[in-house]
């Protein structure tokens, strides 16, 4: 049989690229076959060119070299085949309606993890219960969020891992309504969370304390779930008297008359408010998956730092915040909160782990896989990513 060959300056690329609207990628997988016949083809060989810095030139001579282009384009196929493999990878990310997750929209709408190879796909929960739940069904592959909820779902067995901070810190002031004019009038009242075992309640809990009240007996608390502004609501219409609230819903809650009677962030309390999480088995079989979503996540926090616009825009579409006002309010609270290498701190683990009486003989330790973080530190990638985005 007479093989046919393609002309001069073939374009691997477009031999690879998908013809028309083919999901099933059939097509693709002609071309490939197509393609892979050809590469015995010496007259191919020659004809296969690269181009680098967008110049044109031979790989070699055939002539002189007989086996040199066969060699070349075996290998420039293969790094064509692992460019697709990755471009099509997918990753799906659980997230909530939140400043903490502010990083990571940043990220997806700059492209950032597009830029590493993936494709990640939000699924938005209202608490971060939800979100560790659905990381154990297997249903999302990483959350943005977790903490004490993951801490939780590992000392029952959960293979979960913390692998990076966002916030570690309390970001909340707890405010009461009009009627409560010191913390003990809040005895036998109802308090607002997100959502039971999440942040929300170890904070409420922590907020209580300080006031002098006991979380356990003093009130009952009522979940009620993301966004604040159901809190601010259900304020308002005296469902309950007490919830933390965060800027911009505490301009609100002034507005409101609402009244703060203690600003978590400044007791200086670490606490795993907010970190990304997965599974120890994930982590273990797609470890390049989970550094290249760490990379895209890492240039978006470094955006967010240093470029303002970008990110205000952003969060007024995130947040639905329309007022610039309230968004730059939004911006200044939280650009400083965020930590700026995402390691996890062991103190974090270990003051929530003081609040949980079944822990057992745990260590904050054993809730910790740093080594994604310290491995792109190592490689300066952080710092690159800072220096990229730093204010002129």
């Amino acid at each position: 049989m007479r093989r046919q060959t393609p002309p001069a300056n073939t374009n691997v690329s477009s031999m690879l690229s998908f013809e028309g609207n083919d999901p099933s990628g059939r097509s693709l997988s002609l071309r490939l076959i197509r393609l892979w016949r050809r590469w015995a083809s010496p007259r191919f060989a020659r004809n296969l060119k690269f181009r680098m810095s967008g110049l044109p030139f031979e790989i070699c001579d055939l002539k002189s070299r007989r086996a040199c282009p066969r060699l070349f384009s075996a290998a420039y196929l293969f790094l064509a085949l692992a460019s697709f493999a990755r471009a099509g990878e997918k990753v799906t990310v659980a997230m909530l309606p939140s400043p903490t997750n502010a990083p990571f929209r940043v990220a997806l709408d700059g492209g950032s993890f597009k830029d590493h190879g993936l494709e990640v796909i939000p699924v938005q929960f209202n608490g971060g219960t939800q979100t560790i739940m659905a990381l154990m069904s297997g249903d999302v592959q990483l959350t943005t969020t977790g903490g004490p909820a993951a801490v939780n779902a590992r000392l029952k067995g959960g293979s979960v891992t913390l692998i990076a901070t966002t916030v570690g810190v309390f970001p909340y002031l707890f405010y009461v309504s009009e009627k409560i004019r010191k913390p003990e009038d809040l005895k036998g009242k109802k308090v607002g969370i997100a959502g039971f075992g999440g942040v929300l309640h170890n904070a409420t809990r922590f907020a209580l304390q300080k006031l002098g009240l006991n979380p356990e007996t003093d009130v009952t608390m009522v979940q009620i779930g993301l966004p604040f502004a159901n809190h601010i609501a259900a304020m308002a219409n005296g469902s309950i008297d007490g919830a933390l609230f965060q800027f911009p819903e505490t301009k609100k809650a002034n507005e409101l008359g609402f009244k703060a009677l203690i600003n978590l962030a400044e007791t200086g309390i670490k606490f795993p408010t907010s970190q990304m999480t997965t599974t120890a088995e994930y982590l273990r079989n797609h470890r390049d998956q989970v550094k290249r979503f760490m990379m895209g996540y890492i240039a978006g926090l470094a955006r967010l730092k240093g470029d303002r616009q970008f990110t205000t825009a952003v969060l007024k579409k995130f947040l639905r915040i329309p007022d610039a006002e309230i968004l730059a309010g939004t911006y200044d609270f939280w650009v400083n909160i965020y930590s700026v290498k995402p390691y996890v701190d062991p103190e974090e683990i270990r003051t929530y782990l003081l609040t949980v009486k079944e822990r057992g003989s745990a260590k904050a330790e054993d809730f910790i896989d740093n080594t994604v973080v310290a491995e792109l530190d190592r490689e300066g990638f952080i710092d690159a990513m800072y220096k990229k985005y730093r204010k002129p």
